[in-house]
């Protein structure tokens, strides 16, 4: 049976909160470790910690919560609700984060980051299921996929605008607490207005099937999956090295080349990029098989981070850290709509097979390991640096500086050949990748089924 095709306006509606969760994420991923480290008590080493144990907090409630969506049927879908409960969490969590007192407990940190990533976790597992069950086409996924990015890239953008518009030195863009305060009050306005019009305007899910199922017996068919655990073996290499990146890069721009008042157009270019690439990424995934474009976009990678190692070091290094940036943007953008579109294929392969419905309870699988994987990366990075002496605005030996520069060029290349190597082992190739809905199924729907289109 063939899905009822779905305007672009309301999946536009359905895409639009990723706008604000990504315009919240740039801080938690570039910035929140160096702020911590300059604008409060705590140490590198301690943020790093407690950035560890708030992701592996958030990394483990999504099981649970994936469970609890899959099988919350309410007039309105299983999805909607947690969406809606996520704004008040989310927004409170966030507001603390990045509007912390200057004398500081590490209990603070934490808290903040437990409230931000149950919030966190109410959001994703529910929206990205929601989303994979929109439609289950190859085209309409890579659609969807390639909105979402989208609007992702479009609130990173607006991320890189708040130092140019709030610092008040206009010869700078760091990321300074006046800055990170009008960041925290807009995303406090912003997200639960957005969630209210994508749960309004964008249909529900469809549906494959009904049945019920245990939270134990999704870990026995994920072990039993090949294909899901090389997809895991594949994303997660990918994801430590992400991790890695994410945690020292804008350490590394400050700390090597003393160039914090040039972070802000560094990673405007890096986002900037994204936004460009990914039209070219979609009309590229129509040619190419996914795990061999994935393939060819972290063998780029590998090649890509040894040249920090050869960077000159200090001002004379920022048109090259820009071009890097840019590069290092569009290669992200690839993985990133592959591996939304990689997860798919794999959630209709299980879907058809066993005639139940468990995208979100697969995506928390996923989150399970990528969360965990990814704060294995960002706080193993910190806390080496951290423990080598590294410090931010202060000078560091030449000893602290070598092995900063050293993990960032070494560690993400290896992982990445890792990650190439695996996924390519998936069987999915292209346009007849994703799994049809096959002829006599029903598509169940929460509410009255429309015959044409929905406008």
């Amino acid at each position: 049976m063939t899905a009822v095709p779905i305007s672009r306006w309301r999946l536009a509606a359905y895409a639009s909160p990723a706008m604000i969760t990504y315009l919240a994420w740039m801080p938690l991923g570039y910035v929140v470790a160096k702020f911590y480290a300059k604008y409060t008590s705590l140490d590198l080493a301690t943020i790093g910690l407690i950035i560890f144990v708030g992701r592996l907090f958030d990394a483990f409630s999504d099981p649970l919560v994936a469970y609890l969506s899959d099988r919350f049927d309410t007039r309105w879908g299983r999805r909607k609700p947690w969406i809606v409960l996520s704004a008040p969490v989310f927004a409170s969590g966030f507001a603390m984060l990045v509007m912390p007192p200057n004398d500081i407990h590490w209990s603070y940190f934490l808290l903040a980051n437990v409230i931000l990533y149950s919030g966190w976790t109410f959001f994703e597992v529910s929206h990205v299921a929601w989303g994979l069950e929109l439609d289950r086409s190859h085209d309409g996924r890579t659609k969807i996929a390639v909105l979402l990015k989208l609007f992702a890239y479009i609130g990173s953008l607006a991320f890189f605008a708040f130092p140019f518009i709030f610092n008040p030195d206009p010869n700078s863009t760091e990321f300074t607490r006046p800055v990170m305060t009008a960041l925290g009050l807009v995303v406090v306005g912003a997200f639960p207005v957005l969630v209210l019009f994508s749960v309004l305007a964008a249909p529900s899910e469809q549906r494959l099937g009904d049945q019920p199922y245990r939270l134990r017996e999704v870990f026995k068919e994920i072990r039993r999956n090949p294909h899901l655990l090389t997809y895991l073996g594949g994303f997660g290499a990918w994801v430590v090295a992400d991790g890695v990146i994410i945690g020292l890069f804008i350490v590394y721009v400050d700390a090597f080349h003393n160039l914090s008042s040039a972070e802000g157009i560094i990673l405007l270019a890096a986002y900037l990029s994204r936004v460009l690439a990914a039209p070219v990424a979609m009309v590229m995934l129509t040619r190419f098989s996914r795990p061999k474009f994935w393939l060819g976009a972290c063998i780029a990678n590998a090649c890509l981070y040894p040249i920090l190692i050869f960077m000159p070091q200090g001002a004379e290094a920022l048109p090259l850290l820009v071009g890097f940036a840019v590069v290092a943007g569009v290669i992200d953008c690839a993985i990133g709509i592959l591996a939304i579109t990689l997860l798919g294929d794999l959630i209709d392969e299980d879907a058809a097979r066993t005639r139940r419905d468990k995208a979100a309870s697969y995506k928390a699988c996923v989150n399970l390991a990528e969360k965990s994987l990814r704060a294995l990366g960002i706080s193993g990075g910190l806390f080496v640096v951290g423990a080598a002496g590294l410090t931010i605005g202060q000078g560091n030996s030449t000893v602290s500086l070598l092995i900063l520069v050293g993990i960032l060029a070494g560690a993400p290349s290896l992982l990445n050949l890792i990650s190439a190597f695996t996924m390519r082992r998936l069987p999915f190739s292209g346009p007849v990748a994703s799994t049809p809905i096959p002829d006599g199924a029903e598509i169940h729907k929460p509410t009255r089924q429309s015959t044409g289109r929905v406008d």
